[in-house]
């Protein structure tokens, strides 16, 4: 039996997009609360800032996948 793999978009994020910058914030946070991180969460300012900041580096890039 064959199985259909599922359908996934992957981009690279825009950091002057808000649901870019939101999904950068969620995925970043959860790396920094587990053990391997922090094991915290970012404060809201730092996810606040995450896309801000990135956006003035011209080297850094990021890449969102989704179903």
């Amino acid at each position: 039996m064959e199985m259909e793999a599922p359908e996934v978009l992957v981009l690279q994020a825009s950091y002057t997009n808000p649901v870019h910058a939101d999904a950068i914030g969620f995925v970043l946070n959860e790396y920094s609360m587990d053990v391997m991180g922090t094991g915290r969460p970012l404060s809201s300012d730092a996810r606040q800032q995450l896309a801000i900041e990135l956006a003035k580096r011209p080297y850094a890039f990021s890449v969102l996948a989704s179903r």
